[in-house]
């Protein structure tokens, strides 16, 4: 496996979990992963995702997640966010720090 495709693998992994709802430790169990190396390679992920959001915009890209009751989260007055179950919590997280430290 060239670095590019474990790199594609693991980010499928990492998305398909946060859309299982499912606790790592059950997901990993049930995949029969090893969760030092899933927490290793999400931590990976969430450290691009910081970068990223540090540049300039965050691009939003739908998931394959099936939408059902979401939830909405009120930053301001005038500032919402609503997500929808199954989201993905490294993009939300990534979404509100950015929004935070841009005041």
């Amino acid at each position: 496996m060239t670095r590019e495709e474990r790199r594609s693998y693991w980010q499928h992994i990492v998305e398909e979990h946060a859309c299982s709802g499912l606790d790592a430790s059950v997901y990993c169990r049930n995949r029969k992963i090893k969760i030092p190396q899933f927490y290793r390679w999400r931590s990976k992920f969430q450290d691009m995702n910081h970068e990223e959001a540090a540049s300039s915009f965050i691009q939003l890209i739908p998931g394959e997640c099936i939408p059902s009751s979401g939830i909405r989260v009120r930053l301001s007055d005038n500032l919402f966010i609503e997500v929808d179950r199954g989201f993905d919590p490294l993009t939300l997280r990534t979404a509100v720090e950015t929004l935070y430290r841009r005041g």
